[in-house]
């Protein structure tokens, strides 16, 4: 039997993070992966859920906020879950936030289509 894989997305609370993480769950669960989404969450309970829910990857929009992605992996990592990969979704053009987390830092997933 293959192990479920499953990731949880939070929101960070910058405009549009509700339709970034909207638009990753469908790609990951089309994907044949099982999404927890949380709403607007700080890392500690971030990383929490991730731990119950024994989860494969944590995923947080990328944006004004990407420090977020730092401390996040930080929470993660005070729980001993140095192999939770932390995503950043949304705009992959943002700049600044893939020196945060070197070695660290998962795929960059797409946000939603402009045009939808």
């Amino acid at each position: 039997m293959e192990a479920v894989r499953r990731a949880v997305l939070a929101e960070t609370g910058i405009p549009g993070a509700d339709q970034v993480v909207r638009a990753a769950s469908r790609l990951l669960r089309d994907g044949g992966v099982e999404v927890v989404q949380l709403g607007v969450v700080g890392p500690a309970a971030l990383a929490e859920v991730a731990l119950q829910e024994d989860a494969a990857a944590v995923g947080l929009p990328v944006g004004e906020g990407h420090e977020a992605l730092a401390e996040v992996a930080a929470e993660l990592a005070s729980r001993g879950l140095t192999d939770v990969a932390v995503v950043a979704l949304g705009d992959a053009t943002t700049t600044g936030w893939e020196t945060d987390l070197p070695g660290r830092l998962g795929p960059v997933l797409g946000g939603p289509d402009p045009s939808d």
